[in-house]
């Protein structure tokens, strides 16, 4: 399914924090969040590990880098796509059992990061006092700020922070979630798409409801700690929109800076 070319020196070390990036031919996009990790990783153990899908573009300054920072890529022999994903996902959950992190954070490559963000979206994470939560989400999404989503849950809020009962592209967890995940997603059959096939890759989907079955509670950030970057997505063809974070707590001005970069 792909083996890691650069940097393995991030399974072998004890890291505070793992970080986990699925990427599909968006390589400078990726070099900018890469970028932003960079600078908001001083002082800090953060080990980053990227998930390409068979990219068509060349990552080539990507590899460069996280073979300088001794940190992980992993590319696919062939593309999974929209119906796929989850494949290559739980490719990425089944590495992390090798890993013995504080806490783990996915994104997506089109995403960027506000400032001071390890220690803000920790801070709110601490905040939680809530024995049975899982999953912190950074990005308040314009089109499911006040929604439910999978599982029926309306957004509550609890001190800095909303309980939403959901999850996507972008969360913070600790082992504990990868571990109630039995650290794969379960298969999505293609039938899913059959009567839409519009609908996602199903991946958040799967964690959300499976995690919200068992009674663990999945919370969102009062404000967006991450900016989502309007690219053109290779996978999701089938979106109306692109996601929109709101609120963001930089604020707006540079909300839109990053979003033009």
């Amino acid at each position: 399914m792909g083996q890691p070319v650069a940097g393995n020196g991030a399974n072998r070390r004890i890291a505070s924090w793992t970080v986990v990036i699925m990427t599909y031919d968006r390589p400078a996009q990726l070099e900018k969040l890469l970028a932003d990790i960079e600078r908001e990783r001083a002082g800090l153990s953060v080990s980053v590990h990227v998930y390409d899908d068979c990219s068509s573009e060349d990552y080539g300054q990507v590899v460069d880098w996280l073979e300088g920072h001794d940190d992980c890529y992993v590319r696919a022999e062939e593309n999974h796509g929209l119906m796929g994903h989850w494949r290559w996902f739980s490719r990425a959950l089944q590495d992390l059992r090798e890993t013995r992190s504080e806490y783990y954070l996915f994104l997506q490559d089109d995403m960027r990061l506000c400032s001071d963000f390890f220690q803000r979206i920790l801070t709110r994470w601490k905040s939680v006092d809530d024995t049975r939560k899982i999953a912190l989400n950074p990005l308040v999404d314009e089109g499911r700020k006040d929604k439910p989503c999978w599982t029926g849950v309306l957004p509550e809020r609890h001190g800095h922070v909303d309980l939403t009962g959901w999850v996507d592209a972008a969360f913070l967890c600790e082992r504990r979630l990868l571990e109630e995940l039995e650290f794969r997603i379960d298969p999505i059959p293609s039938s899913r798409w059959e009567r839409n096939p519009k609908l996602s890759s199903g991946v958040g989907w799967n964690i959300s409801t499976r995690l919200h079955t068992r009674r663990l509670n999945i919370y969102r950030t009062l404000e967006s700690l991450v900016a989502h970057v309007p690219v053109k997505t290779r996978m999701h063809l089938g979106l109306s929109a692109p996601v929109r974070a709101v609120n963001f707590i930089d604020g707006e001005e540079a909300h839109q800076r990053l979003c033009r970069e």
